[in-house]
Parts: C-alpha cells; structure tokens; sequence
C-alpha cells in the first residue's frame, strides 16, 4: 500500500501506532507528567542539567534579545554562532518560546514530538520494506522505545539527532524506490537539519547510508551501475544539504578546529584498534544487549564500559529469535549469517568506534545496530505471521533459547560484572512467553487471528519492562525544585542588582554552584566556569596551565581557586551563600539580594591591563603554581612565539619564607610524631587531619601576598586538602579549601591564599598506612614589588562589550610600546584597530588575547567575527539556488537520469 491510500480509520494502522505510541510513552513518562518531576536527570551522564537547561536559558535569552556571536555569558566567552542554529529546529524553537516557568513541560512536549516522529515515521520507512502488518508496526515500536533512544533520548540533542535519523532513512527510501521528487528534496533538507543538529552523528549517518545501499542493491540484485549511480546521488544530495547548512557549518568546522577536542582526536593512536575487545568488555557488551540495566544503574553499575557511553544494543529479545529463525530458514540462511557475522564483527572491534566516533572509548554509533535490530524483528514477525510455517519457527525458538541461555552463562562466568537477577529473570520469562505464543500461535488454527495481537502486545509489555528502570530509577529533581533551586536559587536576582549598579564589563565569582559548571550561561552573568566538550583550545591551555585539576579538558572552573587568577581574569565580584565570610581582607560587602550575598573583589583590576615586561615561555612553565601567578602580575610572553627584544624582562619579586610546621597542634582520626623529617601522620581514620591554630599574625600584613608551599612523602598517589579559617568563621568548611595530589614525581603543592587566615588544616584524604609533612611553609612578598600596582593603575578605561565587540580607552604613558592583555580568550576570529587602522593580535598568557599599544592614548577595537562566515553565507545561498533549480520539473528529471 503507498502512502497516499487510505483505510477506514480504525484500521489505520498508523492511527494505532499514534494510539500505542501516545499510551507507553504517557505510562513510561508518568513519572515527568503526573509525578511533578521534571524530565531531567542529576545523576550518571547528567547533562540534561549540567548543559541543556543551562543552555536552554542562554539561548532563550539570545533569542529573545536577538543577538548572537561572541558572548562573553556562555563559559568564559565563546562563538555561539555554532550552537545556535541547534536551536531554530522546530523541536527546540518550542523549548526557546517557552516561559521559564514551563520551561519543564516544553522539553517533556519536545520529546514527545521527538518520539512519535520516531515512531511514525519509523513505520512509513519499515513499511515500505514490509508492507503492512502487525510487525511493521512492531518494528516502528521497538526502534522507537529501544534501549538508545530511550537511554541516549535522555539528552535532548540526540534523541533530536534520532528522529531526524529515522525521517532521513525514509527518505532515503523514497530515494532508492524512485518516488516523488519532493520526497528527495525531504531527503536534502534532513541532511541539512542533522548537519545543524550534530556534525558527527550527520557523519555517522552518511556511512550508514552508503552500507545500507550497498546491501540493499545486493538485496534487490540491482546492476553495479545503478548501485554506483544510487551512491553517487546520495552524495550528490548530501552534498547540496550540507551546502544549504553553510551559514552553520563554517562556524560549526571553526568551534571544532579552535577546540581542544581537535588536538585530542589528532594525537590518538591505532594501536589495538584491529584486536576484538576481550574478557569483562565482552561481558558487558552481552549484559547490555538483553537489557540497558543488566549491569545496574548509576552507582549500582558495575560494567566494564561507561554506562552512557557503552555500548546500548538492547531492543528485544526478539532479535535472537529473529536471526535464529533466518538462519534456520534455508532460503535466507546465508544472506542471514552473513550480516550477522558482518554486525557482530563491528560490534567486538575497537576500529567501527575509532572511525565512527573518532575514540574507541565511546559507541554512540550503536543506533545503527538498534535500528537493523528493529528492521530484522519487523521482517521475522511479518514472515512468521504470513507463513505460519511451524517447524522452522519452532527450531528457530529452540535455537534463540539455546543461544540466549549460553549468552547468559557467559555473561555470569565473569567476577568483576554483577549482572541484576531480576533483569536475568524477566529475559528468560519473555523468552518463555514468546516460545509458548509461537509454538501454539503457529500450531492452534484457532489462535491464527489473534496470533499478531498477541505478540505485539507482549512486545508492548516488553519494551516498558526494558525503559521503565532507565526513566524510574534514576534521580531527578521535582517541577518545583527546577523553579526554585538549581539555575533559580536566587543567583539571578543577585546578578540583577549587581548589573543595575554597575554596568561595566567584569566576571563574576561565586562560593557555590548552583547547578553546574554551566551556571552563569542560564543565570546571566559572565562566569568563571564552563563545561563543554569543544571548549576553546586557548581557555583549556590557560586553564591546564593555571587553574586546578579537572576531570578533562570539557571542565573549566576557576571559582574560589586563587583570587589574584580571579582579578587577571577580569573578575570584579564574589557572589556567596548567606552565612559565607569572605576574606575581609580580600572582600568587602557590597549588599544581598535573592538571599545570596555579594562582595566587591579589592585587587579587580580593569577589563584588560598593561604590561612593560616580558617573560621568557619555557621559564614561565617550568614555575610552581605560586611563582606562575606572581609571574603573571609582572609580565608577559608570548604563548607561540619566542620571546623578544622589544621588552625588558620580567623577574619574579623577593619572596620570604617561614616555616608553619611548629605550629601543628592537634591530630584528628591520626597519630601525629614531629620529628627531623617532618610531621609524621600515621593510625590514619576516616578523617586524619593536622590543624594548624595561632597563624593569624603571619598573615596580619595588607601589603604583601602570601602563599603557601606544602610538601608531602606519601606512597603512591595521595589525595589532599588544605582548610582554611579568616575572620568569623566558626570552623573549616568546603567553601575553604584546596585539593590537590602529590605524586612520587611532583610531592610539592604551592598556592596563593587570601590574607587574614586565622586557622590552617592539612587533611590526607587517602586511605594510605601514613604519611610525612616535610615542610610546610609560607611564603610572602610585597605587593609593590610584585607587578600588581602597575596593572591595578593602567590606564585602561571606558571599557564596553557587546555586538562580539571590546572597546576601551588605553593610555600608555611610557615612551615605549606596552603589551594589552585583554582578558579574552584568543582564536582566529579576533581583530584589533587602534584608533581605526589595524593592528595585530597575539596569543600571550597561554591563551589571552594581546594587542600592543604604541605610547599615548587610543582607542582600542577588539572585535570578534567567525572566520570565513561570508563563505558560509555563499555556500548557503549558491544552496538555495541549486536546490530549486534541481528540484523544479525539468531539472528533476535530468538529476534522476544522471543517477
């Protein structure tokens, strides 16, 4: 039956998709549309908080404000030009046009429209494989609530990147069958749109679709040519979509070039990658081939690979008896091992990762094995229901039975893996149930007419036994705590009235978060944290090179971590929790609002400053992070260049030393021994700590900057902390703290700390036999001496940013030309004028952006423009035109002719 005939509507099968669809995805997703939680997760792999809803509230805001380029809100400044377009999806323009106080119901309704497009659509494409019946429709529901796009569905962008998938694949199946040309310029657009939504999940697609024409014109025994010529027209078409896309793709190529991730994948090696994953990797590939939750969940999970980013294979058992059956079957028993062996084989290799996702580590590619999985099921029932032929089927189900039962013993011989009886169990009862419905659906004439019912409902039942614990027993917040913590915990009131009394350009700085690394992309203000996965370059070497650990290069945070990093950074206040006491000595109070408390930083300096001086690179990096900092206060250099004649050089100020080990008082949870060596800590507990009491003199001095240098003998690698106490405080707390690692190679740590400190506490936070404080010590300098006056005091003012572009007033008072460091991160997209002819811009700082100013006072322009943005506009409108020339009457038929 085409797509245009019509059936009386209550035998519409598309009509009962909607109806089932609607009904399992409303009792699967009870929890988020009567349960008053929102359809957000804040556990394993929970960017749906940390990155969406902070997204969601920045582009909201853009959207509405009409602005867009470089925005200096999203992490520490950042291109948004290439997430944007994401957003204008009709999928995702819903969640934009939504008030905030819906803003939970819009993404619960967007990704209802995602899943019944999935479905829906999923069928028209099944269907025009199988024809009608009961197991198109089972094919649509299995691909539509399978373990990806349930468990993946999770992240809004790619169940985004799924439904646009499956209208893609229809498409393309309207493409090779010869239909309607409007239906190949679908084909286009959808190109387009994945293009938009997801370069690499557009890169994983276009792969599948040339395998899938391959085997499809096998399939079909088409000629080489035709074949040739239906793989030339697909490139032809997804050539002309991404042309339509280049107004996106140029500044999605350029985010991607300028970013971290970029060197990352470079620099991977391909050793191992031609050797099948062994041992506990199998294991798990097993456990998540019969269920997402075979291994756990979150905490719970004890696989081998990522819980996200491992493999996600499940759709139904149905899948053993469908290739067992083929197999069994003679007339498709070689066609059916062969794409078995074929599917197993990319699936065990560490190489279908590595070129599909660019690692071997993550397997998102897995949709194309879900989706054949799908396909394969919808063919099995369909030939079972027409044929009824009960010996085959019954050899086949004793078969999958067989193959499942050793799948299963397999998956428990490994010790490390803790498969959930439960889960086991329910996949050997629907493997009882489906045997027992085939064995009496195919040999009972009586049960013929309701034989499909049947087993579609038991698949049905399936499906909801397979996600229920993927949407339940995971945690998320409730409506009204979305509404009234998280991103809405009274961060954005405090940002309101900080902007209504000053409307300069400075970052801001907070002793908590609110949600995540994300916070000021949804609260409004220029942050000192973000988390993504295509983070510039320039900000993840600044940051490597300055800032503390993190888990990757996608978390930056320089919050709390040294307030002189902070001041460089251009940050001008601190917002706090109510009851916090910020250094008084760094701090001072400027007022509350929405119940946080917010206090002026008194080293900010001025959004870009001067410098006279300049440092040699290879010597900067070889400092302690102390003597780094005050090297930053003093000069300059050049982060890919040599260093030059044209400065004087920086030298780091006269430090003085003075040992805190003699004022180790008291030992918690440990037995403390001071000896030659040291502090030996030993007996450790739960929580061994050494407090250091009576130190407030040796950090009494306004003029000087104190740091603190502590060297540790621990085996192996230890963790550690240093607590601290300034003025009001009425014990340590987590907002006063460093963490860090002493290694056999680096057993030093050294910071800069805030003045006023009354009180230290040194922690060992691992469980170790003991460990030796060899020294302890506090180092100081004057804070004339250190540089920091001289950038406080330049002559950098009338400072604005907006429309992704810096103006200041700078005077260089000095006869010779001095370095302005603007507190911006570099990338090619920077240009500089100095009052309106062009001047260069450097990379310096590890990262910053530079422009050298001549003696006197001018006008600086630092503007920001993608690179090769008119190009992408051409590309787009030379797009449009090909399209509507090849897609009009005459045209058409010659392009179909040419493939």
């Amino acid at each position: 039956m085409t797509d245009t005939q019509k059936k009386p509507l209550w035998k519409n099968e598309l009509v009962w998709l909607f109806l089932i669809t609607s009904g399992l995805f409303a009792i699967l997703y009870s929890k988020f549309i009567l349960g008053g939680y929102a359809y957000v997760f804040t556990d394993t792999g929970a960017d749906t908080m940390q990155i969406n809803y902070a997204q969601y509230g920045l582009f909201s805001s853009l959207f509405r404000s009409g602005e867009s380029g470089y925005v200096l809100q999203a992490g520490l400044g950042m291109d948004v030009s290439s997430y944007y377009p994401a957003y204008l999806i009709p999928y995702n323009l819903l969640i934009l046009l939504a008030p905030q106080r819906l803003l939970p119901w819009a993404v619960l309704a967007s990704a209802y429209l995602k899943m019944i497009t999935i479905s829906l659509v999923g069928y028209l494409f099944y269907r025009k494989l199988m024809q009608d019946g009961i197991g198109t429709m089972a094919a649509a529901l299995a691909w539509t609530f399978s373990g990806y796009v349930i468990l993946w569905g999770q992240h809004y962008g790619f169940c985004t990147c799924m439904a646009l998938f499956t209208v893609f694949m229809y498409f393309l199946q309207c493409y090779l069958n010869g239909e309607q040309r409007w239906k190949s310029a679908g084909l286009v657009l959808t190109v387009t749109m994945l293009l938009i939504s997801s370069y690499y999940f557009l890169y994983m697609i276009a792969f599948f679709a040339v395998f899938y024409i391959l085997i499809y014109s096998i399939m079909q025994r088409y000629s080489l040519k035709r074949t040739v010529g239906k793989v030339a027209g697909l490139g032809g078409m997804g050539i002309l979509g991404v042309l339509i896309g280049g107004v996106a793709l140029v500044p999605i190529a350029d985010t991607f070039l300028e970013s971290a991730r970029a060197g990352v994948l470079a620099a991977k090696g391909t050793s191992h990658l031609l050797s099948p994953y062994k041992g506990k990797t199998l294991g798990t590939i097993v456990a998540r081939f019969f269920s997402n939750h075979m291994l756990g969940i979150d905490k719970d999970y004890t696989g081998y690979l990522n819980y996200y980013e491992g493999m996600i294979l499940a759709v139904s058992i149905l899948t053993v008896f469908a290739v067992s059956y083929f197999i069994v079957k003679k007339s498709t028993r070689v066609k059916a091992l062969v794409l078995t062996v074929f599917l197993v084989f990319l699936t065990i290799m560490p190489l279908t990762s590595r070129i599909l996702v660019f690692t071997k580590h993550s397997y998102r590619w897995t949709f194309m094995i879900c989706f054949v999985e799908a396909l394969v099921i919808g063919c099995f029932l369909q030939d079972v229901f027409r044929e009824k032929n009960r010996k085959t089927v019954l050899t086949g189900s004793i078969l999958a039975i067989v193959i499942c039962g050793g799948l299963l013993a397999w998956m428990y011989s490994f010790k490390n893996i803790k498969p959930d009886h439960k889960v086991t169990a329910g996949v050997i009862g629907f493997l009882a149930v489906y045997l027992i419905l085939f064995a009496v659906g195919t040999s009972v004439k009586k049960m013929y007419r309701i034989f499909p019912a049947a087993v579609l409902l038991v698949l049905i039942c399936e499906l909801f036994v397979l996600d229920y614990p993927s949407l339940w027993h995971r945690e998320s917040p409730t409506r009204n705590q979305v509404a009234t913590e998280y991103y809405n915990d009274g961060t954005k009131e405090a940002v309101a009235v900080l902007k209504e009394q000053d409307d300069s350009v400075y970052r801001i700085e907070k002793s908590y978060t609110s949600a995540s690394e994300n916070d000021g992309m949804s609260q409004g203000y220029n942050g000192l944290s973000v988390y993504m996965s295509t983070n510039p370059a320039s900000l993840v070497a600044y940051h490597k090179m300055y800032g503390p650990e993190t888990l990757s290069g996608n978390f930056v945070d320089f919050n709390m971590d040294d307030y002189i990093r902070s001041s460089l950074l251009g940050t001008k206040y601190l917002i706090t929790g109510t009851g916090y006491h910020a250094p008084q000595k760094i701090y001072t109070s400027v007022g509350e609002a929405g119940g946080r408390s917010v206090f002026e930083n008194q080293y900010a300096l001025p959004f870009g400053y001067l410098y006279d001086k300049e440092w040699n690179q290879e010597e900067v990096k070889e400092m302690s992070g102390l003597d780094k900092t005050l090297a930053s206060l003093s000069g300059f250099y050049y982060t890919d260049a040599e260093e030059t004649p044209s400065y004087q050089k920086a030298d780091l100020p006269e430090q003085t030393d003075l040992s805190l080990l003699d004022y180790a008082d008291t030992a918690t949870d440990c037995t403390m021994e001071k000896g030659s060596e040291g502090i030996t800590v030993s007996n450790l507990g739960a929580d061994p700590n050494v407090v250091f009491p009576g130190v407030a003199s040796c950090f009494a001095d306004n003029d000087k900057l104190y740091g603190l240098s502590l060297t540790v003998d621990a085996p192996d690698e230890t963790e550690m902390a240093v607590y601290y106490q300034t003025e009001g405080d009425e014990g340590f707390s987590a907002e006063k703290v460093y963490t860090f690692k002493v290694t056999e190679d680096n057993r030093t740590w050294e910071h800069l700390v805030p003045g006023g400190i009354t009180e230290l506490r040194v922690d060992v936070s691992s469980p170790v036999e003991s460990a030796v404080i060899n020294n302890f010590e506090l180092k100081s300098c004057d804070i004339t001496e250190s540089g920091y006056t001289a950038l406080k005091e330049s002559g950098v003012d009338e400072v604005t940013f907006s429309d992704s572009t810096y103006q200041a007033q700078v005077t260089n008072d000095a006869s010779e030309n001095k370095m302005l460091c603007v507190p911006l991160f570099y990338q090619k997209g920077w240009t500089a004028q100095i009052d309106g002819e062009d001047a260069g811009v450097y990379n310096i700082n590890e990262g910053m952006c530079g422009v050298e100013v001549p003696s006197g006072t001018h006008e600086i322009v630092l503007k920001y423009e993608t690179p090769y943005q008119n190009y992408g506009v051409g590309m787009t409108i030379i797009g449009i035109i090909i399209f509507i020339l090849v897609f009009s009457q005459n045209l058409y038929k010659f392009f179909v002719k040419l493939c």
